[in-house]
């Protein structure tokens, strides 16, 4: 399954769990990439794959943007391509 869309977040443990909670179909779980990030692969709403990731001590902490989390869990909860009439 090939992401659609990927988000980086400050804290991927925070967002998977919150998409685990929240019955949303994980379908590549929560795992540390060799190439310094860790991420998972969820459904949203409108059935796209987003591929949900953030930095581990091998990538680039200064990439690290406050707010990505909660911007995650919005696209999640709303679906990426809502249509709007």
């Amino acid at each position: 399954m090939r992401p659609y869309l990927t988000i980086e977040v400050d804290d991927v443990d925070v967002v998977h769990a919150d998409a685990v909670a929240r019955g949303f179909d994980v379908v590549h779980p929560l795992t540390d990439e060799p190439w310094g990030v860790r991420r998972f692969l969820v459904v949203e709403p409108g059935g796209l794959v987003l591929n949900i990731l953030g930095q581990t001590p091998l990538g680039d902490p200064e990439r690290a943007c406050a707010g990505r989390c909660r911007t995650a869990i919005g696209v999640l909860e709303v679906g990426l391509l809502r249509k709007v009439g």
